[in-house]
């Protein structure tokens, strides 16, 4: 627990924060720019070298990549948000093998306001558009510790070491423009000597900004070759009656080894990597339109007993049968907030997504948000996904339905690869070095990897992905509002009706 401790206020940060406040009013502001030398960003799924690490396309992403000077503070200063949520998080990038998992967090709600008369807009029963929106917290170094003040993050590197903070905007409302109606958060820097720093520029330098865009933990090509021939993620064999559920998403080894190979341990490590968020938890699985072809694997010569399963893929056969995946579930209750709502409001969850993902590029290829999913009359949802060729004339909301696409380029395997060897990354000899079965590399086409998210939920809701242990109790604990799913033929699906 972070105690309750307002931040000491200096002079340069007191100007800085009354300058900024004085009339502006709560004007939404279009034209503001939305990067500087400081924040790299916004990472969103139109920009193909900033749609990584599985994006939500109802969310804004920002990140800032520096080295705090020895004996330097640093505080940053902003405007709170027009939007839904905002927080910042900071993330173990170090060393040999990081984990690129989340170390520290500060939510929108914990983040007190400049001003102590000011009301915090996330605060729920608070007004959403109240004029005095300024905050300011600091940005300290080391590892998260016990009795952190508030107003605080910790940066999980000491003086001198390279540390990642990313910004994160969730459906900002309706007018509000690419950063939520507010100027991106300014830092302001003070050296060992006493010198505070205010120019952006004079603190780009001083923080040695990275402003290239952020590594990715990718997969390594050998072990997807591996993965790819001898495991097998795809469960075909679920019905409406009796649906297959996805499963809470921990470490990224430990969900391999689970839905690939069928070994998931009792005791998971809650810790996902790929710059997640500290408030979100998630939920996943891999659909595909095609049935594996699956052959023993004496079949190819290879001693019994070799491979995880006893079993390998050697092909996939495009099935109408597959052709539309069919989720369904129960909604959680989330605030409303798009058109721009006068009070901040509680709900089940903060935010609930859907998204629809290339596994090996983690680029996202769509997504909806709970204020875009239509339900029925008991609050539960029919997402149907599929190739856009393969759409049914009802997966659409007037019937009751929703659809969400999945690429044509599948997993995206051979795509990132080719962007890793343009940004000179990977060396470019891997792109022609043959797979596990000897046969050259290419993009799995019909596969998909869905992604939920339930962000922040209350304390009297107990079906959360939050209150998930393990892989094998999902569906029980999350109950109605566990995401179950199966195939169906288009033909199948449209005779459902429309409703």
């Amino acid at each position: 627990m972070k105690i309750v401790k307002h931040l000491a206020i200096s002079t340069a940060v007191t100007l800085v924060a009354m300058t900024a406040e004085a009339g502006l009013g709560n004007r939404p502001r279009p034209e503001i720019p939305d990067s500087n030398c400081f924040w790299t960003g916004p990472y969103v799924r139109e920009n193909p070298v900033t749609n990584i690490a599985y994006p939500d396309t109802g969310a804004k992403y920002w990140a800032a990549n520096f080295a705090m000077p020895e004996g330097s503070a640093l505080k940053i200063t902003g405007r709170y948000l027009h939007n839904r949520y905002m927080s910042f998080n900071s993330y173990d990038i170090a060393g040999d093998e990081p984990t690129y998992s989340p170390v520290d967090a500060i939510t929108d709600v914990d983040l007190h306001p400049f001003f102590r008369f000011a009301r915090n807009p996330y605060v729920a029963g608070n007004r959403r558009n109240t004029p005095i929106r300024r905050y300011v917290f600091e940005v300290l170094p080391g590892a998260p510790a016990e009795g952190d003040p508030d107003n605080t993050i910790r940066s999980n590197a000491e003086h001198g070491q390279r540390a990642t903070i990313v910004l994160r905007s969730y459906v900002e409302d309706d007018g509000t423009g690419n950063t939520a109606g507010e100027y991106l958060p300014r830092p302001i820097v003070t050296l060992a000597d006493g010198t505070t720093l205010t120019k952006i520029e004079e603190i780009c330098d001083a923080l040695d900004v990275d402003s290239s865009i952020v590594n990715i933990p990718l997969v390594p090509a050998a072990t997807y070759d591996q993965m790819t021939a001898f495991g097998n993620p795809y469960h075909l064999d679920g019905s409406e009656a009796d649906p297959t559920f996805l499963l809470k998403a921990f470490t990224f080894a430990e969900n391999i080894n689970c839905d690939w190979f069928g070994f998931c341990p009792a005791a998971p490590s809650d810790q996902p990597g790929f710059y997640a968020n500290l408030d979100n938890q998630y939920v996943f699985g891999m659909t595909t339109n095609a049935r594996p072809v699956v052959v023993p694997e004496t079949a190819l010569g290879i001693p019994a007993g070799t491979t995880p399963l006893g079993t390998v893929t050697v092909d996939y056969q495009k099935d109408p049968d597959l052709a539309v995946a069919v989720f369904r579930g129960k909604l959680p209750e989330t605030p409303r907030t798009r058109d721009g709502s006068k009070y901040a409001e509680e709900g089940e969850l903060r935010y609930w997504s859907f998204c629809t993902n290339e596994y090996m590029s983690q680029k996202v290829t769509d997504c909806l948000y709970d204020e875009q999913v239509v339900v029925d009359e008991d609050g539960y949802y029919t997402i149907a996904i599929g190739w856009e060729g393969d759409r049914p004339g009802n997966a659409r909301a007037e019937c009751g339905y929703n659809w969400l696409p999945t690429s044509h380029r599948g997993d995206g395997y051979v795509d990132i690869l080719v962007q890793e060897v343009a940004q000179g990354e990977l060396d470019e000899a891997e792109l022609t070095k043959p797979n596990a079965l000897g046969r050259p590399r290419e993009n799995n086409p019909y596969q998909n990897m869905v992604i939920v998210r339930n962000m922040l939920p209350s304390a009297d809701f107990s079906n959360a992905i939050q209150d998930v242990q393990n892989y094998e109790e999902t569906a029980a604990v999350m109950g109605e509002y566990a995401v179950g799913y199966w195939y169906e033929s288009k033909a199948e699906f449209e005779s459902r009706g429309c409703h």
